[in-house]
C-alpha cells in the first residue's frame, strides 16, 4: 500500500513536471522569436504574456513566480545590467523548478543567448554594474566597431 502512494505520488509529480516543461518551453519559444526579430512582434507579445502569466499562476512554482515578478518589474524600467541579471535568475528558477541544475554556469551567463556579445555584457557590468544597454551597445560599438 505504502509502494502504490510513493508510485502515485512520482506519477503525479511527473505530470506537472511535463505541463510546467510546456509551459516553460512556450514562453521561452516568443520570448527568443521576439528578441530575434529585432521587437518587431511585441503586439503580439502583450497578448501572448496576459494568456502565459494565467498559466504562471497556476503551473509556476513560487520561487520561478518570485523571480518573473522581480524581472518583469525592473524591465518595465529603463533595461540596464540589473534586468539581465534578473533574467538570469528567473531562467535559473525555470531549470529548478523542472529538475535541471545550473551549477558551473556563472552568474550572468544567459545573457550569451540574448545579447550579441555576452562575455563582453559581463565584463562591462563587472565594471558598472548599473550599466544600461544603450550604454553597453555604444561600448560594443566603439570596441568592435561596425560588427557590433
Amino acid at each position: 500500500m505504502l509502494g502504490r502512494y510513493f508510485e502515485r505520488k512520482k506519477d503525479i509529480e511527473a505530470h506537472f513536471r511535463a505541463e510546467k516543461i510546456k509551459i516553460y518551453d512556450e514562453f521561452l519559444a516568443e520570448l527568443f522569436k521576439l528578441l530575434h526579430s529585432g521587437g518587431r512582434d511585441s503586439d503580439n507579445m502583450v497578448a501572448f504574456l496576459r494568456e502565459w502569466q494565467r498559466k504562471l499562476v497556476l503551473w509556476g512554482g513560487s520561487n520561478v513566480l518570485a523571480a518573473y515578478f522581480k524581472w518583469m518589474n525592473r524591465l518595465k524600467s529603463a533595461p540596464d545590467a540589473q534586468t539581465m541579471f534578473l533574467m538570469d535568475e528567473f531562467f535559473r528558477a525555470l531549470r529548478a523548478d523542472v529538475g535541471q541544475n545550473s551549477t558551473g554556469l556563472p552568474k550572468g551567463a544567459f545573457a550569451n543567448l540574448i545579447l550579441r556579445r555576452g562575455d563582453f555584457f559581463l565584463e562591462q557590468a563587472t565594471k558598472n554594474p548599473n550599466i544600461t544597454l544603450d550604454e553597453l551597445s555604444r561600448l560594443e560599438k566603439q570596441r568592435f566597431g561596425d560588427e557590433a
